[in-house]
C-alpha cells in the first residue's frame, strides 16, 4: 500500500483481506490501495463503525479472496497470473535443459580430444588454408 491508513480499523480489515489473496504482488498492492481508499472514506463517513460493518459493506475477506479465483473482474487477472507463472516455469525448465545439454556436450568434446586444448589447436594453420 502506498501509505498506511490512519484508522486502525482500516488497517485491520485490509490485513485480513490481504492475507489470502492469490495474485501477483503488484496487482495485490494496487487492489489493496484502491480498496483501502474506499474503506477509509467509509470509516470517515460512518464514525463508530466496526469490522463487521466493513465486512457487510465491502464483503468478507473470504468472499473477496474467492472473487479472485472464481468470478468477477479479478477472475481474469487470476487466470493471467496463473498462465504467466506456467510460461515462466516452462521457460525455466527449457533453459535448465539447454544448460545441462551444453555442459554434457562440452564434457564429451573435451574427452574426445584427450582433455587438453592448446592455443595451437585453436589456431592451427591447416584450418585456414
Amino acid at each position: 500500500m502506498k501509505k498506511k491508513k490512519t484508522d486502525p480499523l482500516v488497517n485491520e480489515y485490509l490485513k485480513e483481506v490481504s492475507g489470502g489473496l492469490v495474485c501477483p504482488k503488484a496487482r495485490k498492492k494496487y487492489f489493496l490501495d484502491e480498496l483501502g481508499t474506499l474503506v477509509d472514506d467509509f470509516v470517515r463517513d460512518n464514525p463508530g463503525c466496526g469490522i463487521e460493518d466493513l465486512r457487510g459493506e465491502f464483503g468478507t475477506p473470504e468472499k473477496i479472496q474467492a472473487g479472485f479465483e472464481t468470478d468477477g473482474e479479478y477472475a481474469e487477472l487470476y487466470e493471467k497470473a496463473k498462465k504467466k507463472t506456467r510460461i515462466m516455469t516452462v521457460v525455466s525448465i527449457l533453459l535448465a535443459l539447454l544448460l545441462i545439454a551444453s555442459i554434457v556436450l562440452t564434457i564429451v568434446i573435451v574427452h574426445e580430444i584427450g582433455g587438453h586444448v592448446t592455443i595451437s589447436d585453436v589456431y592451427d594453420v591447416t584450418y585456414w588454408e
